[in-house]
Order: structure tokens, then sequence, then C-alpha cells
């Protein structure tokens, strides 16, 4: 399966983008090096005789340009819905991650939720931790909103791009006016 990479500059630091022909499978920022070469060696088990080529011009790569272009420069509005459809994404993990990852993607721009929401809505309400490592283990930063996931007191909890992005992604947002 061929792979092909990008990178955006955002005002949060590089972000390094990687697609199949079916979607998006990572996007991160570039200094999360302990995660990508990792990342692209579990891919192997879902796709056979991979290889990574430069070519930001791709078409998904592209539309995730425009989402991400899109993204930093709604600083106005905080009800406005993202009006750049997200791209197509192709998530590969376990089950239970992808069930978790798409459930994030239901979380509104200005609102939080936690871990254990989470895990409630996937009826298993004592998977909080199974919870917190498939958030943890998301691949699709900023698109796949798991900056959205603070604790259950209400504190800002990991995040690996750093704890100063999430907030600034959470303040950019205006998320911090709705708390579940």
């Amino acid at each position: 399966m061929r792979l092909f990479q990008g990178q955006y500059s955002s005002p949060l630091g590089e972000l390094i983008a990687i697609t199949s022909l079916n979607g998006l499978c990572l996007l991160t920022f570039q200094e999360e090096q302990d995660f990508i070469q990792p990342f692209l060696s579990k891919l192997s088990q879902y796709y056979q005789n991979t290889s990574l080529s430069q070519n930001p011009s791709h078409s998904i790569l592209k539309q995730t340009t425009d989402w991400l272009q899109s993204y930093f420069l709604d600083l106005d509005n905080e009800a406005k819905i993202h009006p750049t459809p997200i791209p197509p994404l192709d998530l590969q993990g376990s089950d239970f991650s992808k069930q978790i990852w798409y459930r994030m993607l239901s979380i509104p721009k200005t609102e939080l939720r936690s871990y254990g929401w989470l895990a409630e809505q996937i009826q298993n309400p004592k998977a909080v931790r199974a919870v917190g490592r498939s958030v943890g283990a998301n691949p699709i930063a900023l698109i796949v909103p798991c900056h959205r996931i603070i604790g259950a007191n209400g504190s800002l909890t990991g995040y690996r791009g750093g704890l100063w992005r999430k907030e600034w992604l959470l303040k950019h947002e205006k998320s911090f006016l709705k708390i579940r």
C-alpha cells in the first residue's frame, strides 16, 4: 500500500500528515517521532508492502490542508460548525480504539467531555483506563478531537502534543464555555 506524506505549518508547530489511498491515517506534530515511527510500523499489520513518499499535492493531503487552514482561521465564531468537511479518514487500530475515535468525532467544537463520558457512550463505564489509552493513541490530532477530552474533575489531562497545545486549542475553540 502506498502512503503519502505532507506537512502543514500551524500556529502550534509543524504537523505531519500521512494518508493511504483510502484516507488520512496520521496527523500529528512533527516532534512526536516517538509516536510516528511505531505508528508506521503498526500500519504494516494492516497493509502489506507499505511505502511512504512525499506528495503534498495528493488529494487527501490537500483536503487535510484545507481543513487545517479553515480550522486555524476560524477564530471569531464559537458556535460556527466547521465549514470545511473533514478529509476521508483511514483509522487503523483495534475495534475498541476505532469505536472511541469515531465517538470523539461527535463532540461539538465548543464542548468538552470526560473519559468517563466516552466509556459510558460505548456502554462500558468501567473501561475508563482503556478509553484513556485509546484517546492517547489517537492517530489523527485536531480532526479527531482528543483535545476535547478532560478529567472527570474538569482538569486538563494528558495530551501527546503537550498540555500547552491542548490549552491553546481549547481557547481557540472557546471550549471552556461548556464543560460536561
